[in-house]
């Protein structure tokens, strides 16, 4: 009789392997979602960064500005507007690391330049 205790007892060491692997696996799993969501979040935030840049680049050194600011940014300028082409108000359109960003910027009358959003 205490051998058949002794089997049973043996016979179950290989089951708590298995959820112990499957609940590393889980886990890894996890980290990897995690990790990818913050990838993803971080680029957003650049992208919006690089356009709130870019916008006020424009309203303070025209063009030229948008073009310098996006290029050291490693972003490209997909789209800029402003109200019959002046440079006092600009929305700007930017790709960055696969991410669009798109943002406002005017140059008040105060010449104090705001971002604004849409």
């Amino acid at each position: 009789m205490p051998n058949q205790k002794c089997d049973r007892v043996h016979s179950e060491h290989g089951a708590v392997s298995i959820v112990l692997a499957a609940v590393v696996g889980l886990t890894s799993l996890m980290v990897l979602g995690v990790g990818r969501l913050g990838a993803a979040s971080a680029a957003a935030a650049h992208a919006q960064s690089v356009a709130d840049l870019v916008a006020l680049a424009g309203t303070t050194a025209g063009t030229e500005g948008i073009n310098e600011v996006a290029t050291r940014n490693d972003a490209v300028v997909e789209s800029v507007a402003g109200p019959s082409g002046s440079l006092q108000r600009v929305e700007v359109r930017i790709r960055a690391q696969g991410v669009t960003g798109v943002a406002a910027a005017e140059l008040g009358s105060d010449t104090v330049v705001r971002p604004s959003r849409r």
